[in-house]
């Protein structure tokens, strides 16, 4: 069984296959922008839902008792990192973190959704 196409078929096929190698590209550079790049500065106005991006100081790290999460203390800020025990920050180190805006119990937080969107810098040393 021989399969043809018609003009009008292979017009939108061509158009089919223009579109997805353009939404493959368009993939490709927003990935290698990352969501940094969209996301605004922490404030306090900052609102539910919110992408931000927040720099500070760890003043206390609490590993969660299950699902291996963590919680870092900044100021009056909470971040909460979805499977970030493996970063192994401690107190005193800097903190630099992409994520949304979140509430937990009644307070806000910012809610990390992948380790990879929050490091820890060593301020005497500069090492990660």
């Amino acid at each position: 069984m021989k399969i043809v196409f018609g003009k009008e078929e292979k017009i939108g096929l061509m158009l089919l296959l223009a579109v997805i190698a353009v939404s493959g590209m368009i993939f490709l550079i927003l990935d290698d922008a990352g969501k940094e790049s969209f996301a605004s500065a922490y404030s306090p106005s900052s609102e539910i839902g919110d992408l931000v991006s927040y720099d500070g100081e760890a003043d206390e790290i609490i590993y969660t008792n299950t699902g291996g999460h963590l919680i870092v203390k900044s100021g009056n800020i909470t971040i909460f990192i979805r499977n970030g025990a493996g970063l192994d920050p401690e107190p005193g180190m800097r903190i630099h973190t992409v994520g949304t805006i979140d509430i937990y119990n009644g307070e806000r937080e910012i809610y990390v959704s992948e380790p990879a969107d929050a490091g820890f810098i060593n301020k005497t040393s500069g090492i990660e």
